[in-house]
């Protein structure tokens, strides 16, 4: 599955935005672990000096196009092997996505195109 965004670049060199974004994704990353780290518990002249050798990119989103390739067009084994790497893997996403799978295989059984 794939989803391609569409919209206008624009190039972000304010420090207060860059800290924000770096704030923002440390926190998703971290969140499920033990002992979260902040980017505040890091030495603050080495943040700083990350902060103003990164180029923040932001792109307002105009549109989106969205495609399902889930093993639907591939022979039997294939979707086969495919749906119990998944199943073995035993992760959220990978659970997620043998539904997925599983969901687009049974679909096309059907005749419907997805």
């Amino acid at each position: 599955m794939v989803i391609h965004a569409y919209g206008p670049l624009q190039v972000r060199d304010d420090p207060a935005w860059i800290r924000q974004q770096m704030s923002a994704l440390t926190a998703q990353q971290e969140k499920n672990l033990p002992l979260p780290w902040q980017v505040e518990d890091a030495p603050h002249d080495f943040t700083e000096q990350l902060i103003q050798q990164i180029v923040g990119i932001e792109i307002p989103i105009t549109r989106w196009q969205g495609k399902w390739k889930v093993s639907q067009n591939r022979p039997r084994l294939n979707r086969d092997s495919v749906l119990t790497h998944l199943e073995q893997c035993h992760q959220p996403d990978s659970e997620a996505m043998a539904e997925q799978v599983r969901t687009r295989l049974e679909g096309s059984k059907n005749g419907s195109s997805q």
